[in-house]
């Protein structure tokens, strides 16, 4: 297994491994690798195989008949499984489903408000022995608002939240786990296409068990968050921010004294407080640090 190590290093550039899992922590074969977790899986399997099911239904309301429905809903769901040797016990699944509705309150047909939810599953068992060695699953929301219908959106937000496991012994003790979950925001209550406000805010969090035997001697974390805004509306913003965290360390020992730890803290900020493109000020702080204690004392 190959892990943050900082044995016979005199410096912090001879620890290695960082923000990366165990070199044989990786799904198993067939499955999907472990940056699959922060895409959105592809529903374009819309016909049936001998591995999956796909089944959708639209539900329209009309009540003036007009031929515009007045709200929509729209639901599917995809269930694919591979049981290759025909034992009953699948050696990988992956289960998407879908729920959407739809507005349009003044029935011109165009639509004003959208809620989306959108969920996966997916697991893998190459023994057959129906214990789950990799299991990852996520949710997505979709929110939008065209209120006057004109095609420009005065708010939508979108959030994903999703977690990845790995047990390749499956003797319940996960050798590497990670977690993740964003939020992305943009208001333009002005209509005018151009936000007043928009904002991100990201975490993400990874863990390895190196002895495989319920302690963590690998832990990882990273925040981020940035936030503008443009209270005129003219396409120069008045403030920008951004600030981001990262730390992560490994003890070998799980004595509590890491044998290599590193973090880094960003922030930087602009004001133009006239709106007119040119900041009046702008700062920018990193602080960044590293440590190696190869004698663990």
């Amino acid at each position: 297994r190959t892990m943050p190590s900082a044995e016979d290093g005199d410096s912090v550039s001879e620890v290695t491994g960082w923000f990366s899992p165990p070199a044989d922590a990786s799904p198993p074969e067939g499955a999907g690798d472990v940056g699959a977790i922060l895409t959105p899986p592809d529903l374009g399997r819309e016909t049936e195989d001998e591995n999956c099911t796909f089944k959708e239904s639209i539900e329209p309301t009309d009540e003036d008949g007009d031929g515009h429905p007045e709200y929509v809903r729209y639901r599917s769901l995809l269930v694919c499984t591979v049981d290759a040797n025909a034992d009953a016990i699948p050696e990988w699944t992956l289960t998407v489903g879908r729920d959407v509705e739809l507005w349009d309150n003044d029935s011109d047909g165009t639509f004003n408000a959208l809620e989306g939810a959108q969920g996966t599953r997916e697991t893998a068992d190459p023994n057959s022995d129906g214990a789950i060695e990799y299991l990852a699953q996520g949710l997505w929301t979709l929110s939008a608002a065209d209120a006057d219908g004109d095609k420009t959106l005065e708010h939508v937000r979108a959030t994903f939240v999703g977690e990845q496991a790995f047990d390749g012994n499956t003797n319940g003790f996960v050798e590497f786990y990670r977690a993740a979950a964003a939020t992305i925001e943009a208001t333009d209550a002005s209509d005018d296409g151009r936000p007043e406000s928009a904002s991100v805010d990201a975490r993400m969090v990874q863990v390895a068990d190196d002895g495989d035997d319920g302690t963590r001697e690998y832990a990882g974390v990273l925040a981020l968050t940035a936030a503008t805004a443009d209270a005129d509306s003219d396409g120069n913003n008045e403030t920008m921010e951004l600030h981001a965290l990262g730390y992560e360390r490994f003890d070998g020992d799980v004595d509590g004294t890491p044998e290599g730890e590193r973090g880094f803290a960003l922030d930087a900020a602009a004001t133009d407080a006239n709106s007119n493109g040119y900041p009046e000020l702008v700062e920018l702080c990193l602080v960044y640090f590293a440590a190696v204690d190869a004698s663990d004392d």
